[in-house]
């Protein structure tokens, strides 16, 4: 017989009810198992007289909804732990926007990050875990399970949450500099009417409002120096800095890739300063 013992009435519930469910649907297709209950926390289920039905639909069926039972129910948990006991995470607001990338990261929602593949893997992991700790004569300890059969996914849920937290300061950094473009331009007078950006193959050209070629001598010549972010870069390849310097009272630009990093962030900067026309129309 296969025994799943739990210490949480809730868990119990769950799965319960799961199987249960289950165990209906396949009745009416003539497969027939014996199951009870021990102690309001135990399933105990007899497959003796069907290992076939067990080997071919029950076990895979068991697997999955342990395996989305503990994502769904445990690992919000377990990011909040590890933020709080490992990284020293106090601030509640901080914590939720964190928790918030690690989930992204782990549902495989950031595209941005393709390093980040194997983390998506953690639903096989688990899955892959509980199958080889189930047969139908074993008994099944779900909490220690989770307590001793998960620790690489644990190690995955860390490496998850220092990801999260490098990503949530890089758009704290990207949040705080922006205002400060915003303070700057809001503030400063504007000290040309129009620059007009030509966008191809990742690189852009400054024009005037006459359509003019603004040179790099020109750019640098605008400059002020503690709105300088790109350090590392050349002039010629700086594009918000030398634009913020110039303060346009309008920037005109011209792209086929509206979606653009570069030409989202110009766009949060100068807000209703910005319109953007096709590149065929330059």
């Amino acid at each position: 017989m296969l025994s799943i013992q739990f210490e949480s009435r809730e868990d119990f519930l769950a799965i319960y009810e799961e199987i249960q469910t289950f165990l209906h649907k396949t009745k009416n297709l003539g497969e027939n198992v014996l199951m009870k209950v021990e102690d309001d926390k135990n399933i105990i289920l007899d497959f003796q007289e069907n290992l076939p039905f067990f080997y071919n639909d029950f076990h895979p069926f068991l697997a999955e909804a342990l395996t989305k039972h503990i994502i769904e129910t445990c690992e919000e948990k377990w990011l909040f732990h590890i933020l709080k006991n490992i990284f020293y995470y106090e601030d509640e607001e901080e914590m939720k926007q964190i928790i918030a990338i690690a989930r992204s990261i782990l549902e495989g929602d950031r595209d941005d990050l393709p390093s980040l593949k194997p983390l998506f893997a953690r639903y096989e992991h688990i899955y892959q875990a509980i199958a080889e700790g189930i047969d139908h004569e074993t008994t099944f300890y779900y909490e220690p399970f989770l307590t001793f059969r998960l620790k690489a996914y644990g190690e995955m849920l860390i490496d998850c949450v220092e990801m999260a937290i490098d990503e949530y300061l890089l758009e704290q950094e990207y949040q705080n500099l922006v205002a400060h473009f915003r303070h700057y331009i809001h503030t400063e007078k504007n000290r040309t009417e129009k620059i007009q950006l030509v966008h191809q193959k990742n690189t852009f050209i400054f024009l005037d409002e006459h359509f003019r070629l603004i040179t790099d001598e020109m750019k640098r010549a605008y400059l002020v120096p503690y709105l300088v972010f790109e350090e590392q870069l050349e002039i010629n390849e700086m594009v918000i800095t030398p634009l913020v310097c110039f303060n346009p009272k309008e920037v005109v630009i011209y792209t086929e890739e509206e979606e653009n990093g570069v030409i989202y962030t110009i766009q949060t900067i100068f807000e209703e300063r910005v319109r953007i026309y096709p590149f065929r129309q330059f």
